[in-house]
């Protein structure tokens, strides 16, 4: 028989480890509440993943399928003793961070955060440490180790494999016994029991339209060279409320962070910088020294304006409300800024235009100014970041570990490669009750919270009473023609778009490719110095929101003409631009607007799709109201003790501060 969980009852059952149930899994852990997070994975993240390069081939040949045939392996699970997991509990104790500007962002290659030993047993060349022995079921098919479970998904080679092991405690710190119930479940045995099983659909995958250029990705270099992030691209500001999660939880503790280094937007005279600090402004040579002045007092209204101090410039609840676009030119910005501030700062995905001028819905200027204030806050928040933007090492599937290993330390028990067999419900009241795994084992919880690939088996189990008691009804799992869709492009290539610059974005902006969509193209390039890729090779991803994913499609093949070289090219003029090696391209459907939905208010939340824009804003606040839906008296995370924004950067460079701006204003005349 196989093992099975014990206790058998928890507080919160979650399955699928995507970036905002592992948020979600990680708040109620540290707000002591039993929970089990299963995946039928055998790796970290669900579609919030990072693979490497052949196993993301694999994924998209299985047609984005959850779990797909990949060469990955989640060896045998490993044993602690007590001593280790004190152990472990000074390790995390001792290395937390406790100021949340102490953020680790490297500047020039990566480098471990901690030792070389993996902490569940594991040396950096996969061995066991001494005294560490094989998880195994003793006679009565019970698990017989001692106070942690340890669950390890060895996605990435050397110092890196020390990130995918997830350790969980048993509060009682009691041997497992076998679930009662861990046989073969009879329909008499459910009707005394009281329940009724929704089969979980298997089958369910959420991606289509895939297509590749160049399609065989074996002679570029070994895969585990490579790692591709499934939701790419993204990036969070360095003062966006995923940062101070991360540093509040402790889960910075597991990261490493690499800024950055430009941003430009693509037109046809070339790429046009983005400034990126107040220095990049000054040495601006677009704008004229009157341009450059108006501009920075635009930045001091909008710093006043977010200001505590009462008696700072505020804008007006009128013009709050009227859209961003016509703020901006009602304070005479430059109309080149206007698209720079819109669409690479602001972040807006669609054209901000009236819609018989063919734009998209507008951007009103309260959230016009909340993004801009964010990233003139984030430009120099951390003594090593040279901008606003942070990308983690290793790919944006740490991000869900992080928090997974955070969850883990204060008792979560995780395990990957854990299919469920069938949701269970009460007969009579219809919530839901449980969950029974492919072992037959019934696991009881009041609470769920699932991804997106569970909702046909929502639909089919819970009434359509039911889900509109939550806010609407769910999505059908199939491919929608009337839908938003995020079509996603991921490239490789042979040198960098800007050179001496590794990691830097490029954005397009609308109509700027293709008329028949409104959506921004963003390009975001990785290099070695992020350890994605090996040296001489980047990954450069790109994403567009669009309404048809084919025109979608098509926009991004577009892109990536105009940015690289074809290998079959023999055009002089393109000599100097980097050589396009492989590329695939992907649609989804954009499930949630607001990436959740309630199926059973207070008992079942169902998390959509990674959304459309560039930062991890969205996820976040949908993380905080599933948990806020599912505990309200808890604080969702608890509040760093301070913030670290005086502006302090790299060398003595400092962001956007009141001051430089007052000052800049004065010089430029």
């Amino acid at each position: 028989m196989a093992n099975l969980i014990e206790p058998s009852s928890f507080d919160l059952i979650v399955l699928g480890t995507g970036l905002p149930q592992c948020i979600v899994a990680a708040a109620a852990a540290i707000n002591g509440h039993s929970v089990l997070h299963l995946d039928t994975c055998d790796f970290y993240g669900s579609h919030w993943a990072s693979l490497p390069l052949q196993d993301f081939s694999d994924w998209c040949h299985a047609a984005g399928k959850l779990p797909f045939p990949s060469s990955l392996q989640v060896p045998a699970s490993l044993p602690m003793s007590g001593s280790q997991g004190d152990e472990l509990r000074d390790h995390c104790s001792s290395s937390r961070i406790e100021a949340p500007g102490d953020l680790t962002v490297v500047q020039n290659e990566a480098t471990l955060l901690h030792d070389t030993q993996n902490l569940c047993g594991e040396t950096q060349d996969g061995a066991l440490r001494d005294g560490a022995e094989s998880l195994t079921a003793g006679e009565d098919n019970k698990l017989t180790q001692g106070d942690y479970h340890a669950y390890s998904c060895n996605t990435k080679d050397d110092s890196s494999s020390m990130r995918n092991s997830l350790l969980s405690e048993n509060a009682n710190t009691q041997e497992l016994t076998p679930n009662q119930f861990g046989s073969d479940l009879s329909s008499s045995m459910m009707e005394e029991l009281g329940l009724e099983l929704t089969v979980v659909d298997q089958s369910t995958s959420m991606y289509h339209s895939f297509s590749f250029l160049h399609s065989s990705a074996e002679s570029l270099a070994p895969s585990r060279s490579f790692y591709i992030d499934l939701a790419g691209p993204k990036l969070a500001y360095c003062a966006e409320s995923l940062v101070d999660l991360l540093i509040s939880c402790g889960a910075s503790n597991y990261l490493e962070f690499k800024s950055l280094e430009a941003s430009f937007m693509w037109s046809t005279n070339g790429l046009l910088p983005v400034p990126s600090s107040r220095a990049d402004v000054f040495k601006d040579r677009t704008m004229n020294n009157a341009e450059k002045r108006h501009l920075m007092r635009f930045f001091k209204l909008v710093v006043d304006h977010t200001s505590p101090n009462a008696n700072a410039s505020q804008i007006s609840q009128e013009e709050l409300e009227s859209p961003f676009v016509d703020f901006l030119q009602g304070r005479q910005i430059p109309s080149s800024v206007q698209a720079m501030i819109l669409y690479a700062i602001a972040l807006s995905d669609g054209k901000q235009d009236a819609i018989e001028n063919g734009g998209s819905s507008m951007m009103s200027t309260r959230k016009g100014v909340e993004s801009l204030a964010l990233y003139l806050t984030s430009v120099g928040r951390f003594p090593n970041s040279t901008g606003a933007f942070l990308y983690p090492l290793y790919g944006q599937g740490e991000l869900p570990q992080a928090f997974s290993r955070s969850a883990a330390v204060k008792g979560a028990l995780y395990a990957l490669k854990m299919p469920v067999k069938s949701l269970l419900k009460d007969k009579e009241t219809g919530n839901f009750k449980g969950v029974q795994m492919s072992t037959n084992q019934l696991i009881f919880s009041g609470r769920l919270v699932v991804g997106p690939t569970m909702c046909s088996t929502l639909r089919k189990g819970f009434s359509s009473e039911t889900a509109s008691e939550s806010g609407g009804g769910l999505p059908n799992s199939e491919h929608h023609e009337d839908s938003a869709k995020v079509v996603r492009g991921v490239c490789i290539t042979n040198k960098s778009l800007s050179p001496d610059l590794c990691t830097i974005m490029v954005v397009f902006p609308p109509h700027s490719i293709t008329l028949k969509e409104n959506g921004v193209i963003r390009a975001l390039q990785l290099g070695s110095s992020v350890s994605v890729c090996p040296e001489g090779k980047f990954i450069v991803q790109l994403s567009m929101v669009c309404s048809n994913e084919l025109v979608g499609v098509e926009a991004l093949q577009q892109a990536t003409k105009l940015l690289f070289r074809l290998q079959d090219s023999s055009h002089v003029a393109e000599e100097q631009q980097p050589t396009l090696l492989w590329a695939a391209f992907y649609a989804h459907d954009v499930i949630y607007s607001q990436g959740f939905k309630w199926i059973s208010a207070g008992h079942i939340a169902a998390f959509g799709m990674p959304d459309e824009t560039l930062h991890f804003q969205t996820v976040v606040a949908a993380a905080e109201n599933v948990y806020k839906g599912l505990y309200p008296e808890d604080e969702f995370f608890p509040k760093p003790s301070s913030s670290v924004t005086d502006g302090s950067g790299v060398d003595g460079e400092v962001g956007f501060s009141d001051g430089y701006i007052e000052e800049l204003t004065e010089t430029t005349t």
